[in-house]
């Protein structure tokens, strides 16, 4: 089998335009077919973000955007495959919750990866190594600090990934 999965880097460089001083990074596996939707969800995930409901949005240095629920300029995501539309060495950044800002630095690794080792290539990109502490999505430090937002405490669809789509 061919080296056919990417490696991604993604990094939290800032919140609500604030730099992070350490920010936390994770290196994802991303293989073909796997879709910016489906990468959206697993940076999510792996930033433990339990509300993942707002929007986000992948910008590509070409001006290309590319989100779920992000506004009418945005191509659809769960409609774009990342293997087909980034290549080792690109650089892009993504938003998650562009009202709050969690703004993300990503580059694709100089090498792609042969994964035909694995008993089976995983069915979405999956994060693969990570370092740093990673801030609370709302920025409380405590579960007693304000709850200023609405939050889904769970019973409501939120589609097949963790968010509604409508």
């Amino acid at each position: 089998m061919a080296a056919d999965h990417l490696i991604i880097r993604v990094e939290i460089v800032s919140w609500s335009a604030k730099p992070l001083p350490t920010p936390p990074g994770r290196l994802f596996l991303v293989g073909p077919g796997h879709t910016f939707e489906e990468l959206g969800d697993s940076i999510n995930q792996a930033f433990a973000r339990w509300d993942q409901s707002p929007a986000f949005l992948f910008q590509l240095p070409t001006g290309r955007q590319i989100g779920w629920n992000a506004g009418a300029d945005t191509e659809d995501a769960g409609q774009i495959e990342v293997c087909r539309t980034v290549k080792p060495g690109d650089a892009f950044s993504y938003v998650f919750d562009p009202d709050e800002d969690w703004a993300h630095r990503c580059l694709v690794e100089d090498e792609a990866v042969d994964v035909s080792d694995a008993d089976a290539p995983p069915p979405i990109p999956v994060p693969v190594y990570g370092w740093g502490t990673i801030p609370d999505q709302y920025g409380r430090e405590t579960e007693d600090e304000g709850d200023d937002h609405d939050h889904d405490h769970g019973g409501h669809d939120h589609g097949e990934h963790g968010h509604s789509h409508g």
